[in-house]
C-alpha cells in the first residue's frame, strides 16, 4: 500500500494517535499492541458486525490501514462514559 495517498485528510480525535482519512480508508500509527486491536477488529468482523472498521494491512510506514466507518465519535473528557453510549 502507498504510504502517501492523495486526498487524505486529518480526522479529529485522535486522542492517541494522527489519524488520516483517504477516500474509504482510515490510516493511522500502529498502536502500542496491535495484535489485540487486529484481532478485536477481525473477531467483529467473523461475527458480522459492521459497526467496526475492518483491518485492511499496513503501508511502508507502518501505518495500519483501517476501512472508514461513518459515523460520530464524543470528543472531550467525557468520551468514554458509559452513558453516552
Amino acid at each position: 500500500m502507498a504510504g502517501w495517498v492523495v486526498g487524505e485528510q486529518s480526522l479529529p480525535g485522535g486522542l492517541v494517535t494522527t489519524v488520516v482519512r483517504a477516500r474509504n480508508t482510515v490510516w493511522r500509527a500502529q498502536p502500542e499492541d496491535p495484535g489485540f486491536v487486529h484481532a478485536l477488529v477481525e473477531w467483529f468482523e467473523r461475527r458480522g458486525w459492521d459497526g467496526a472498521p475492518r483491518y485492511l494491512g499496513a503501508d511502508e510506514l507502518g501505518r495500519e490501514v483501517l476501512s472508514y466507518v461513518d459515523g460520530h465519535v464524543p470528543l472531550g473528557t467525557g468520551a468514554a462514559r458509559v452513558d453516552h453510549l
